[in-house]
């Protein structure tokens, strides 16, 4: 039977609207993971099979891409000697404890780093007991890394026994503590960085098998970034103390990987850049920021009377390789104004990682 054209274009039209139709459902059961609907309904009967007219572009399903998020910021909170409040003030330990597990979440703390001098003598129970009215509000809820001040030791007795009596090492395994805790590490993976924190005790350094067993923590861990944190190392005017040429020339020298440290013990803030040269080529390739912490004594120590604690927060930007230092008392509301003489107390630290 000869058809004519009117009936012809009818069925033409017929066979492209069933061909849109049949690509249309097509795609949404792409889009929704089945043959069927997104919201579960029944499936498409299938179509009869006609001719895809020519030039009718095939449907695509493919999905948009998904930018890359940015590394997210992360922090890590700085305690410096708190032996004062130990010994003085067991309120404003509180009141410092009581900071920390409020703002863990909200400044993305990671871990808390404490470069000793926890109480003042560390023979006297009671003022670890002291200590835990901080400690207990935070422990268990995020990192805590201290390591021994001279304080810690005893004023007298020089001695570690009764550090290393104190509970809050047994959080740490035996792999990751030189004779108990006398040194210790931890590894952190935050925002695509892959940190090592090596604390030091004071003192420590110059037992029997210390050095062997720092290189074989940072041959173990050369593809980290470390943070150093010593109890001494710096004067209050910025220079190297010399009884710490040791830390210098057999730690902070020799591995590649130190870019930053911490250290507390004299009274004030300051800092000192050191430059290695890795290669031994004659021209510098690192760059190593020391940090003195330790406000004991100053007025925002004890401002209207009372004592607190004064911390830092290193804030860490992956995506900018920075640290920015934010100093600061939990009982003083905005930043700490400089103290005279000793230049600013807030800083970024560019190119730190």
């Amino acid at each position: 039977m000869t058809i004519q054209k009117p009936q012809l274009l009818f069925s033409l039209r017929l066979a492209l609207l069933a061909a849109v139709l049949w690509a249309a459902a097509a795609c949404m059961g792409c889009a929704a993971g089945h043959s069927g609907f997104a919201d579960g309904g029944a499936e498409l009967p299938s179509p009869v099979a006609t001719a895809t007219p020519a030039g009718t572009a095939t449907p695509s399903c493919t999905p948009l891409a998904t930018p890359t998020p940015a590394p997210t910021p992360f922090s890590l909170l700085w305690v410096p000697d708190t032996q004062q409040l130990a010994y003085y003030a067991p309120e404003g330990l509180e009141c410092t404890g009581a900071w920390i597990a409020d703002n863990l979440e909200s400044s993305n703390i990671l871990g808390v780093l404490h470069t000793g001098d926890l109480v003042d003598n560390g023979f006297k129970q009671w003022q670890w007991d002291n200590f835990a009215l901080a400690l207990d509000q935070f422990r268990g809820k995020v990192l805590f890394l201290p390591i021994a001040g001279n304080h810690d030791l005893g004023v007298k007795r020089q001695a570690y026994d009764a550090y290393l009596e104190q509970e809050f090492l047994n959080d740490f395994p035996d792999a990751q503590k030189f004779e108990g805790g006398k040194m210790l590490y931890q590894e952190i993976d935050a925002g695509g960085l892959r940190l090592l924190l090596l604390g030091i005790g004071y003192g420590a350094i110059r037992e029997d098998g210390a050095l062997a067993w720092i290189d074989e923590v940072m041959r173990a861990h050369a593809d980290r970034t470390c943070i150093l944190l010593l109890h001494a190392y710096l004067d209050e005017n910025g220079r190297r103390l010399n009884s710490c040429r040791l830390e210098h020339d057999e730690v902070i020298a020799k591995y590649p990987n130190i870019r930053l440290v911490l250290c507390g013990h004299m009274r004030g803030y300051c800092s000192l850049t050191e430059s290695f040269d890795d290669n031994g080529d004659g021209a510098p390739d690192r760059l190593v920021p020391a940090l003195m912490y330790n406000m004991q004594g100053t007025q925002y120590y004890r401002p209207n009377g009372e004592y607190y604690a004064t911390m830092r927060l290193l804030r860490f930007d992956p995506a900018a390789r920075s640290i920015e230092v934010i100093s600061f008392s939990p009982g003083r509301e905005g930043p700490l104004p400089p103290l005279d003489g000793f230049g600013p107390l807030d800083f970024v630290i560019e190119d730190a990682f």
